[in-house]
């Protein structure tokens, strides 16, 4: 009888913004720049919800409101669950 190997997924990619799309992105934060001031922190989600909309009807490239937000960077947890 064969021993069975466990498998283990591959990581996934990593995350790299386009030229074009990080330019439309700057764009339409600098749009909304004035309602992210005004709003409360709690309600900021559906600002960066209705940037990533824009970019990606703009672009054709799919971003999370959170990439939108966070430029990209990966968060603390997922760093800490990547890596050991």
């Amino acid at each position: 009888m064969a021993a069975l190997v466990p498998f283990v997924p591959p990581p996934p990619p990593v995350f790299q913004w386009m030229i074009n799309t990080a330019r439309q992105l700057i764009a339409e934060r600098r749009n909304i720049h004035q309602q992210l001031e005004r709003i409360a922190n709690c309600h900021h989600v559906n600002a960066w919800t209705i940037i990533a909309n824009r970019v990606f009807v703009a672009t054709r490239f799919a971003a999370t409101p959170r990439q939108c937000s966070k430029n990209g960077m990966p968060s603390n947890e997922v760093m800490k669950t990547s890596v050991g």
